[in-house]
């Protein structure tokens, strides 16, 4: 439950912030954080998890993991959900 809530939190902070930014300034700042929004979509979260876990072992505790998942959950938010006219 702390991972879902850590993750939650800090990805929808961010993701928001970025939206937010893409949407006041346009142009090349839109651009580049749809851009990369894009690309780190295509990353599955799950996979980085277990990855980190097998290399690191035991190392890797409930907030490391929750920090990873929130630094692939920030594209959803930032991702414009209607197309640019």
């Amino acid at each position: 439950m702390r991972v879902g809530l850590i993750a939650g939190v800090i990805g929808l902070g961010v993701g928001i912030i970025f939206g937010f930014a893409a949407g006041y300034y346009g142009g090349w700042v839109d651009t580049l954080l749809r851009g990369a929004a894009d690309v780190f979509l295509t990353i599955p979260g799950l996979l980085i998890l277990v990855v980190i876990a097998s290399t690191l072992h035991s190392s890797v505790s409930v907030n490391t993991q929750a920090l990873v998942v929130s630094l692939l959950a920030w594209m959803w938010p930032t991702r414009p959900s209607a197309p640019r006219c």
